[in-house]
């Protein structure tokens, strides 16, 4: 995996990061919404050797950007649905950046280990 401030690195443009992402969605996903976004920077820089880089991402909080947009997405996913229930989509975005012809970006093992929901008042 190849990032920005990587050694020996030529052939770069914008490298390779995973975007996590949490959406919500009405039930049958017409409507959906992005409510936040994380985007890693130097996951696996220089495999991990160097300050400040890591390859693991450990209790990562995801917090919408904006309450009002939140609100205004929760209305339009329940007002587009049974007014009850909707759906939150966890999800993972990959780019894989070819830096050369033999560019292999592995990634061993990339999940959600644990999920929990907070109401903040």
């Amino acid at each position: 995996v190849e990032v920005l401030g990587d050694s020996g690195m030529s052939n770069f443009i914008e490298g390779d990061y995973i975007k996590y992402y949490v959406r919500l969605a009405s039930l049958d996903k017409d409507v959906n919404y992005k409510v936040t976004q994380y985007q890693t920077s130097t996951l696996g820089q220089d495999g991990s050797q160097i300050a400040d880089s890591y390859d693991y991402l450990n209790d990562t909080i995801f917090v919408a950007e904006n309450m009002d947009d939140l609100i205004f997405f929760l209305n339009q996913v329940l007002e587009n649905g049974d007014f009850q229930n909707f759906i939150i989509i966890l999800g993972m975005e990959f780019n894989c950046e070819d830096n050369c012809s033999t560019d292999l970006d592995e990634f061993n093992v990339i999940s959600f280990n644990k999920i929990r929901h907070t109401t903040i008042s």
